[in-house]
């Protein structure tokens, strides 16, 4: 039986779907195009009160005038997550890919027309900058992070004529490349027992607990996704053009450095954490061999990489998830627990397995107008629950921080990747605490490290491919798939080396990577934002409930601080070169006690 079809025994899964209408105003398609009109409006208004404006603005014009800016993003916001939330969850609705498109298209023209804004603030004289801060106060306290990174990117904008050409040239066509990119990749299917099934029932049955149905899965998956695989890969070249083309332009010194500006992290930060990562491959080795003698294996391969130990081959009901996750919080938090709760009464979670529905898990934070959406595609495994924690995890920073609007949202990626690994790491102690025996202790254990694999170890792999990618590209043009499969493989061999068998269809899941297409070097974030949140939890243990006040304080602060300050406020420090070593060393305790009980 498939996953979708067990999830029909569920009905508290069969009812999770997500209700977008809130976001329109319960108006559907008509609410969202109306969203863009008034987002349109109010943009030319802007653009004819303020262009060739800012450098004579007082304080009280510059707070007038960023608060309106929020507000047109906000609207313009709404209607953007709207379509392509609709997409996400059903790739045939052809009426939301129509939204999709013509949000995508207002979205581009806006943010054009808008763009001078940013400039002219960036070209001011610092002093006077400064002077127009300090007159605002409290007042833009929410913004200030913001402008002041604006004006970080200085050294790297063009003139106002080309910045507005690549506004309405390149933003516009990156954003095709990416929808056709993810059409194709959802609508992707596979042949198992029969039956046409969507691709990610085959990605489910990797987390089942027959071999011969996880190696039946993968094998799907290779013919599976050669389905398509010439249109993504013409996708996805396209967009390292673009990229390789606006690097380029803008003088930045390598394909990464634009991300970790963005992230408010040195080039060099980002070496020293990935290198701390690289040696300490004895870790996901030590793994790999533990697992596949649990699994009564010789080798572990990669269609075992996500496969359930001991007792977690139990299901999971929907509603028992919930519980224990709320129950988590609660005991950290009864306020956390309060915010999360709605997530699950309101329709802000979609999580049952449908053909044509998005792969994968995330939390989209919509606008701070609006509550946080989370898509998820729950097979009732038992590490599914951390996944959904995981999610939940974001979905709380995202509710806290929504006061500070569009200019004060999160910013920096792996400090957003941060609190969904907290979540997981205070799920889990909640079971360890409630584990009845050492059995039972041992498949938690295995649960978090899967998780640390996953998210610190195959995600620097990944990072490491990508790398590859991009390099390859500038150093010779258009790559092909066997070359792009090729560096994905090759840095998944080398973080584990002999320990991990690399299957066919293994090697062209690169394509099903929405970080790659969407987010440009996002993947470094997951091992940073991991390992950041494994040294918070370590402090949590060890102030306890002193910790709680100054951790939610800093969720709430969203994007308002720089990534240093956000941490600083629950004692950690950026600069401090052991904050990686201490937390690579807690998870390689956690490996240490999983191999004892073993």
């Amino acid at each position: 039986m498939s996953v979708a079809a067990e999830t029909q025994d569920d009905p508290e899964l069969a009812a999770a779907v997500w209700d977008l209408e809130p976001i329109v105003g319960g108006e559907g398609a008509a609410g969202a195009r109306r969203l863009i009109a008034e987002a349109q409006s109010r943009a030319d208004a802007f653009a004819t009160a303020y262009t060739d404006r800012v450098a004579s603005m007082d304080s009280e014009e510059l707070v007038t005038a960023l608060a309106e800016l929020s507000a047109i993003r906000d609207l313009m916001a709404r209607a953007d997550r709207y379509a392509s939330l609709r997409t996400f969850s059903n790739s045939a609705d052809a009426e939301g890919t129509s939204l999709q498109g013509a949000s995508e298209a207002a979205a581009a023209e806006i943010a054009a027309k808008l763009l001078f804004f940013d400039l002219e603030w960036s070209g001011l004289e610092e002093s006077r900058a400064e002077r127009l801060l300090a007159g605002a106060g409290p007042r833009l306290d929410h913004a200030t992070d913001h402008l002041r990174r604006l004006r970080a990117r200085r050294a790297h904008q063009l003139t106002p004529a080309e910045e507005r050409v690549l506004a309405e040239t390149s933003v516009p066509r990156v954003a095709a490349w990416k929808r056709l990119f993810f059409e194709n990749a959802n609508a992707l299917t596979v042949e198992l027992d029969g039956e046409t099934l969507p691709l990610t029932e085959a990605d489910s049955r990797l987390r089942a607990p027959e071999r011969t149905v996880r190696l039946a899965a993968m094998a799907a998956m290779d013919s599976g996704l050669q389905s398509g695989l010439p249109t993504r890969v013409t996708a996805f070249n396209q967009l390292l053009g673009e990229k390789a083309v606006d690097d380029r332009l803008r003088g930045f010194a390598t394909w990464r450095s634009s991300r970790n500006l963005d992230n408010g992290l040195s080039d060099a930060a980002v070496d020293i954490q990935q290198a701390a990562v690289a040696a300490r491959k004895d870790i996901p080795r030590r793994w790999s061999r533990l697992k596949a003698r649990l699994l009564g294996l010789e080798t572990l391969a990669t269609c075992d990489l996500d496969a359930p130990l001991l007792s977690a081959t139990a299901a999971v009901p929907y509603a028992r998830a919930r519980d224990v996750i709320l129950a988590a919080w609660h005991d950290f938090s009864p306020q956390a627990e309060g915010l999360l709760e709605p997530f699950f009464s309101d329709g802000r979670i979609d999580a049952p397995i449908r053909a044509n529905k998005r792969s994968g898990a995330f939390c989209d934070s919509v606008a701070p107008s609006q509550h946080p959406y989370i898509l998820t595609n729950y097979g009732a495994r038992s590490v599914e629950v951390s996944w959904l924690a995981h999610e939940l995890g974001h979905g709380l920073h995202m509710e806290l921080c929504r006061p500070m609007g569009k200019l004060g949202e999160p910013y920096s990626i792996p400090v957003i990747e941060m609190p969904s690994t907290f979540s997981e790491n205070l799920v889990v102690d909640r079971q360890l605490a409630d584990a009845g025996s050492d059995t039972e202790r041992l498949e938690l254990l295995l649960i978090r490290l899967d998780a640390a694999i996953l998210n610190v170890f195959r995600a620097s792999a990944y990072h490491q491919a990508e790398t590859r990618m991009h390099a390859l590209y500038r150093e010779q043009g258009e790559l092909s798939a066997d070359q792009l499969s090729h560096a994905f493989s090759e840095a998944t061999s080398q973080m584990f080396g002999d320990t991990l068998e690399i299957e066919p269809a293994f090697t062209k899941q690169w394509s099903l990577m929405p970080h790659l297409v969407s987010a440009p070097g996002y993947l470094y974030a997951y091992s940073f934002g991991m390992l950041l949140a494994w040294s918070a939890h370590a402090r949590y243990r060890e102030l306890g409930d002193a910790f709680v006040g100054d951790y939610l304080a800093m969720l709430a602060a969203g994007g308002s601080r720089t990534s240093a300050e956000l941490m600083g406020m629950i004692g950690l420090d950026l600069e401090a070169p052991e904050l990686w070593h201490t937390a690579l060393h807690l998870i390689e305790v956690q490996l240490n006690e999983a191999e004892r009980l073993a």
